[in-house]
């Protein structure tokens, strides 16, 4: 189950990277499925920066169901739902080639989830590289039953 956290990530290459590490196997599942393991690595893109390189800011949200949209923050960005079939592993944030990573929760089953995220502060340095946060994400995520279409992968 994905977890609700805050923490900083380094973002690299103007992208913070959502991936999953799958759990361990014994060596007789390994062996099993020796020339068969396509699938078994998830790595996307979750959300591009405006910044090429360094730490921002980002608060996951992990919700029960689509949330209403956050009015208390006049974000000035945000990405419409889209959808990610996540396999059973450690689901963890971070930028695609350096930096601390933030760990957000453990999936037991593949399961589909729903991803909203909004943005403040991508326009400030855009394209440069930071060594503060100037850039703050809220990343909200839920279950969802069905697939939909929106950009599953």
């Amino acid at each position: 189950m994905l977890i609700s956290t805050t923490g900083f990530v380094y973002a690299a290459e103007g992208s913070v990277v959502l991936d999953v590490v799958p759990p361990p196997r014994t060596l007789a599942e390994a062996m099993a499925a020796r020339g068969h393991d396509e699938g078994r690595d998830f790595n996307e893109i979750l959300f591009e920066t405006g910044v090429s390189m360094g730490p921002v800011e980002v608060r996951i949200e992990v919700l029960p169901a689509e949330p209403a949209e956050d009015t208390t923050v006049d974000w000035e960005d945000a990405w419409e739902d889209f959808d990610f079939e996540l396999p059973a592993g450690t689901v963890n944030l971070y930028g695609p080639t350096m930096g601390d990573v933030l760990n957000i929760g453990t999936i037991e089953q593949p399961s589909v989830y729903r991803f909203r995220v909004q943005a403040n502060g991508r326009s400030r340095m855009r394209d440069l590289v930071a060594t503060e946060a100037v850039e703050s994400y809220l990343v909200q995520a839920w279950v969802v039953n069905h697939r939909t279409g929106k950009n599953v992968s």
